[in-house]
């Protein structure tokens, strides 16, 4: 359940740093 969790919070990370135009997934 943990690793879910963290799994969600490094999606949110990543959807917030692309938002915000730094686009590391780019």
């Amino acid at each position: 359940m943990a690793e879910k969790l963290l799994e969600r919070k490094i999606a949110t990370l990543f959807t917030r740093l692309d938002i915000d135009g730094n686009g590391l997934l780019d």
